[in-house]
């Protein structure tokens, strides 16, 4: 016997309380009172029900929905590679470069996505390099690529130089760095 013409069995034959069907059941009291209000607003004699079979009272109690389409979105295959170098180009930030890809497919999955793809992508890449460094044996110099307007502190002047620099320079092995912002006219100064 299926646990639905039990529980109306106990409820209206025997007179028990949802609590006691609960327990002899196993079926949760806010499910009982469920399914003998839905039993009361099919207005079915209670003979009827209980002489159906098991299958015709699960088919009465849950009808079958029809089975919604799933959209068939193709996956889209995104070259994870390609995505970390045109992230690293100057002034490329991961929304451009989502909304140019999303521009090409327009299927393609929600940014938030994207982001969670990309993080999980960034997790196979190894950034690190192993380098033996001795103390005071090298020098890093490392050139941001961007310029800067330079401004004169005694007068205020602002000069725009077509070659100012952006540089930082770490000594080996020690916790000095140096920030430091150069002209065209001391490249020779530097790098003789």
């Amino acid at each position: 016997m299926s646990k639905i013409k039990e529980l109306l069995r106990l409820k209206f034959l025997n007179q028990l309380s949802n609590r006691q069907i609960q327990t002899i059941t196993g079926v949760s009291r806010n499910s009982v009172a469920n399914y003998v209000n839905s039993f009361n607003e099919m207005n079915l004699s209670l003979e009827k029900t209980l002489n159906l079979n098991d299958v015709e009272v699960e088919q009465l109690f849950h009808p079958k929905k029809p089975a919604e389409k799933k959209s068939t979105t193709a996956v889209i295959e995104i070259d994870w590679n390609n995505v970390h170098y045109e992230l690293s180009q100057k002034g490329m930030t991961r929304k451009l470069l989502y909304e140019e890809i999303s521009v090409n497919n327009p299927n393609i999955y929600s940014y938030s996505q994207f982001n969670r793809y990309y993080n999980k992508f960034l997790q196979t890449v190894n950034p690190s390099m192993r380098q033996i460094h001795y103390g005071g044996d090298k020098l890093f110099i490392d050139y941001s690529g961007l310029t800067m307007p330079i401004v004169n502190q005694r007068t205020g002047e602002i000069t725009n130089f077509r070659k100012s620099l952006r540089l930082t320079i770490v000594l080996s092995c020690k916790m000095i760095s140096l920030f430091s912002c150069l002209t065209d006219s001391m490249f020779p100064l530097l790098f003789n």
